[in-house]
């Protein structure tokens, strides 16, 4: 009895060791819980939005996109969208929580689109590879800001083809373009009205 104990007692202690080493896999976490590792339902519920992005990062944005648009997206997350709801899992997520931002965001709008279209393309990405359930896309019912017409001053180009351009209309004119007329010349219109008010005239008699 005693040495079975012991044994018992050692191999509680290298087990204690071994998970304070190494930490236990995803796997053995969800099981942990209760839940059953092996149905894909629970695993897709259980995946946050954090963890999904990094999937989408190492997945499709690092490997096919362009350095410039690969950095433009970790900024996004990392600024706006994961602390918001980076640790909510991924299908909890609802379009109020992405309006709530959008309108914390209207000073700066282009911004606010841009989170919207990483969270949208993340969403879109994740249904189509079984990440999440199709069709979940929070952000897909959330309307984005129009975008302003922006302004910019003249090049010095510009400027100097501005420049010539008005002082040839002070010193020669701007000639008016020409409408296509459809009837008789002005001239010919005149003929015609002074012929018919002279036959008018009394006293004109017609052989």
């Amino acid at each position: 009895m005693r040495h079975t104990v012991c044994k018992a007692a050692v191999r509680g202690s290298n087990a204690a060791s071994w998970n304070h080493a190494r930490p236990l896999p995803a796997f053995y976490s969800v099981a942990a819980k209760g839940a059953d590792p092996a149905n894909k339902s629970t695993a897709k519920a259980a995946l946050t939005v954090k963890a999904l992005f990094e999937e989408f990062e190492r997945l499709h944005i690092a490997p096919k996109l362009k350095p410039n648009t690969t950095a433009s997206y970790r900024s996004a997350f990392q600024v706006h969208i994961d602390p918001i709801v980076g640790r909510k899992r991924a299908a909890d997520v609802q379009p109020a929580d992405l309006l709530r931002y959008q309108a914390k965001l209207d000073g700066h709008r282009a911004s606010a689109n841009r989170v919207l279209a990483v969270v949208s393309a993340m969403y879109s990405w994740a249904g189509e590879h079984a990440f999440i359930a199709e069709g979940t896309n929070p952000a897909a019912k959330v309307t984005r800001f129009a975008n302003k017409k922006r302004e910019r001053p003249l090049s010095l180009e510009e400027l100097e083809s501005l420049g010539a351009a008005l002082t040839e209309g002070e010193n020669v004119g701007i000639p008016c373009a020409r409408s296509e007329q459809k009837g008789p010349s002005t001239h010919r219109r005149q003929k015609i009205v002074a012929s018919s008010s002279t036959e008018n005239l009394p006293g004109r008699f017609v052989s």
